[in-house]
């Protein structure tokens, strides 16, 4: 307040003060006091993210107005440090990496049509990466997958990012159902990125999870059983390692004795009949 009698530039802790009640006003004419980071140390249970800029504050708490101000300036500034987010929306401490962008911290925040709105004025954000090389994409995995998040995805196309990422092998070690069932649907439409999906299914070894899946899990059995047959019967497609095929007939063969509903597959009828090959392209 005396810094404010004074007409002396704002702390940070003002600006941010500011940012929270969304005082669009006191920003515009403080506007240069928005543009240094947060300096205090972190402390998630007062909402204090050292390395946190103006703008960051602003879409964490999906402030609107001064977003409008400070999006032109500082769409382009990356959170400087890893901190703890306590999210509202689901009621869980959430750890964030750092390099974080203005359009993965609305992620985070399950604010999605901000989250749209920042992408769709600055698509170049789309080839940013988090300090652990996340996209937004595989940000969304973190948390479980809304209707808007499902809508989220398709709207702004993230789906085709998945091919630079280790998206697939994300979604395994997450157990995220939701996002299988996503990608699947991704692949039906755009049978072009078949090809790269299984080789990142056999390069993370995600096959194997498949069991560890289908023990814990029975209301989503079904699916990952019918997924886990098809990719057993591609393997031999695209790896030329015997070992690691043989690896996914192991899991194939384990599934077929768990569930005898489902059918021999037809690779193996093809490996018994001598028509394919280990380690053959087709």
């Amino acid at each position: 307040m005396l810094r404010k009698l004074l007409c002396l530039q704002p702390s940070i802790s003002d600006v941010i003060d500011a940012v929270r009640q969304d005082d669009v006003k006191f920003i515009s004419q403080n506007i240069n006091a928005t543009k240094q980071p947060e300096n205090r140390p972190t402390d998630p249970e007062r909402a204090i993210h050292s390395g946190f800029y103006p703008v960051h504050y602003a879409v964490y708490y999906d402030q609107q107005q001064v977003l409008q101000v400070l999006l032109p300036l500082q769409w382009n500034v990356f959170t400087e440090s890893e901190t703890v987010l306590k999210l509202t929306t689901t009621n869980r401490n959430y750890h964030a990496t750092s390099n974080l962008d203005v359009a993965m911290l609305a992620i985070i925040a399950q604010n999605y049509k901000t989250a749209t709105s920042i992408l769709s004025a600055y698509p170049d954000l789309l080839n940013h990466r988090d300090e652990m090389n996340q996209t937004h994409l595989m940000i969304t995995v973190h948390q479980p997958l809304t209707f808007e998040g499902q809508k989220f995805i398709k709207d702004n196309d993230l789906m085709f990012q998945f091919p630079q990422t280790d998206y697939i092998g994300l979604i395994f070690m997450k157990r995220r159902i939701d996002h299988l069932k996503l990608l699947l649907g991704f692949l039906k439409r755009n049978s072009e990125f078949i090809d790269e999906f299984y080789l990142q299914m056999l390069k993370t070894y995600a096959g194997q999870t498949i069991i560890q899946m289908i023990d814990e899990t029975k209301t989503h059995g079904k699916i990952l059983k019918e997924f886990a047959v098809v990719v057993a019967q591609q393997a031999v497609k695209y790896v030329s390692n015997e070992a690691v095929v043989n690896t996914f007939f192991e899991i194939h063969n384990d599934i077929e004795v768990r569930n005898k509903d489902i059918k021999i597959s037809e690779m193996e009828r093809m490996l018994d009949d001598g028509e394919i090959h280990h380690g053959t392209v087709m």
